[in-house]
């Protein structure tokens, strides 16, 4: 047993999904500090990711890109490919199904006063997936 039974997804062609291992995956790059995975019901597997802000800005700013605002960074071509990288490296070595097929970023850091943390710091995966609605209907498209 790999996660809690009511954070597993059960994807549409009926595959089960633990999804903290591959979330844990994600969260090894340098550049994400967050990620969420979904499924239920889905065809497969998709990302909510939080960038690590401070570390892209950096990054950013050597590539002498001057962009500070998260809600900037979150749609930034560079930021977009930088974390599409992190996201194919996490998927080698996955089956097919726990692939993270498609991802968006999130363009704020959670946090407990915004309600998506708890205070041990665990994500609040269903607060999460109604305050960002509007990013998860655009992943299920």
């Amino acid at each position: 047993i790999t996660d809690r039974k009511k954070d597993l997804l059960v994807l549409g062609n009926g595959k089960n999904v633990a999804p903290q291992p591959i979330e844990s995956r994600l969260k090894e790059s340098a550049y994400i500090n967050e990620a969420v995975l979904l499924g239920d019901g889905m065809e497969s597997v998709v990302a909510m990711i939080v960038p690590e802000f401070e570390r892209v800005a950096t990054w950013l700013k050597e590539k002498g890109v001057n962009v500070k605002e998260p809600e900037e960074m979150a749609v930034h071509p560079d930021v977009i490919a930088l974390i599409k990288g992190e996201v194919q490296r996490a998927n080698e070595g996955l089956a097919d199904f726990e692939r993270v097929k498609r991802h968006v970023l999130v363009p704020a850091p959670f946090s407990i006063e915004g309600g998506e943390l708890t205070p041990s710091l665990k994500v609040r995966r269903k607060v999460v997936k109604e305050k960002y609605a509007n990013l998860v209907d655009a992943l299920k498209r």
